[in-house]
């Protein structure tokens, strides 16, 4: 037995003692070979976040067949054909629950819910929009569902979750994902995933706005470092050093309003300064586009 799947088999085996799980066992290695050289954003291999659902579930007290599909709920529907009937409903309960919102049984939202619970663990790896979505959503929508299904540890670690992820995003990811539009596009995505994601685990206030600082002072000098015949965008991004770190302790959408508001003034000044300001235009926007 791999040890891997070992906490999930002494959770199942203490709701369900004496119950077979070979079945479990089958699972876990048809996910695996399935999952092979598959990662998550957090680089972690993702038969992880498999054995973290079916852990999820086995501390319910799910029975076997539900953990079973907890193991292989991101399985394609065409690898789906040697499955027993009850795991194989489960999963396509679930497809039809996520891609047209059907009702469904409550195996389903369990592992619906298991399944979310475990992304929001790991939510830090995503981009910070995508954090901010599925935490609205799950506050909306699952919080709700998990109370109304008696789970009310996951209904409230689900809420944690969601609060602090809303609360992280605002205003300090909102200022780093700012400061990434002056680097290259196809740049942006992998410094605002890597920066959020250290942004979020940094345990204090002040070392989260000493972190931030640094990376809002960077910017220029990685945005030069990759545009250099655009030398002037330097003393644009030093005035979104200010804005980022004016926003940083701002707390309200007005505030923050105001704040950009001024710092697009100061770039149109910039842009105003001689009669270059055109050219330097378009070859910022064609810079952009890149």
């Amino acid at each position: 037995m791999d040890d891997l799947l070992a906490p999930v088999l002494t959770a199942y085996t203490a709701t369900w003692p004496g119950e077979d799980t070979e079945p479990i066992t089958a699972a876990y290695r048809l996910a695996a070979r399935h999952h092979h050289g598959q990662f998550r954003h957090s680089g972690e291999p993702y038969i992880r976040h498999s054995l973290a659902v079916a852990q999820i579930l086995a501390d319910l007290g799910a029975d076997r067949d539900l953990v079973c599909a907890g193991l292989l709920h991101d399985l394609s529907p065409d690898s789906r054909s040697a499955l027993s009937t009850a795991v194989a409903d489960t999963l396509a309960g679930l497809d039809r629950l996520e891609s047209h919102g059907l009702p469904a049984a409550r195996p389903v939202l369990l592992l619906k819910l298991a399944d979310r619970l475990h992304n929001m663990r790991t939510i830090a790896y995503v981009r910070p929009e995508k954090q901010v979505r599925k935490s609205t959503e799950t506050l909306r929508t699952l919080v709700p569902l998990a109370v109304g299904l008696g789970v009310d540890g996951v209904a409230a670690e689900l809420a944690t979750l969601s609060e602090d992820t809303i609360r992280r995003s605002t205003p300090r990811v909102r200022s780093l994902a700012t400061a990434v539009w002056l680097l290259p596009k196809g740049m942006r995505g992998r410094w605002q995933v890597e920066w959020t994601a250290e942004l979020a685990t940094l345990p204090t206030r002040r070392a989260r706005a000493r972190f931030l600082l640094g990376v809002l002072t960077a910017v220029p000098r990685i945005a030069l470092a990759h545009r250099p015949g655009l030398r002037w965008t330097a003393r644009l991004a030093w005035g979104l050093v200010g804005a980022g770190a004016l926003t940083t302790v701002l707390t309200s959408w007005p505030a923050a309003t105001v704040a950009l508001a001024g710092l697009a003034l100061a770039a149109a000044v910039l842009f105003a300064e001689d009669d270059r300001a055109a050219s330097r235009l378009r070859d910022f926007l064609d810079s952009w586009r890149r």
